[in-house]
């Protein structure tokens, strides 16, 4: 994700949502503090991160990030995902510099 850092994810008190949290550029010489709810954009559609879905947290577990993974040091989250009959699919994952992006020091979904 360009002009980020610090990226990281954080999951409410009550465990129901995943934020992604991190500092976003506004100028190229500024940071500021942004923060998604990953919830509002992702969902889990037979065991599938499904972008434009809404509260995959609820069907997650083992939820974790890495925000520099492979070559392309690419920000990747990862979880076991419920199918349609309730079986946990392990390790799922999905990069989430395709459609959240920092537009004025702000993580956005796009």
């Amino acid at each position: 994700m360009d002009a980020t850092r610090n990226l990281h994810i954080e999951t409410s008190s009550c465990g129901r949502d995943t934020y992604l949290v991190g500092e976003c550029s506004t100028n190229g010489c500024d940071w500021c503090q942004s923060r998604i709810r990953l919830d509002d954009c992702l969902g889990d559609f037979g065991g599938r991160f499904q972008w434009g879905g809404h509260d995959f947290t609820e069907d997650a577990k083992n939820i974790h990030f890495n925000p520099e993974e492979g070559g392309s040091r690419v920000p990747v989250l990862r979880a076991d995902l419920r199918d349609s009959v309730g079986r946990y699919l392990p390790n799922k994952d999905v990069n989430l510099a395709e459609r959240i992006n920092n537009v004025n020091g702000r993580l956005e979904f796009h």
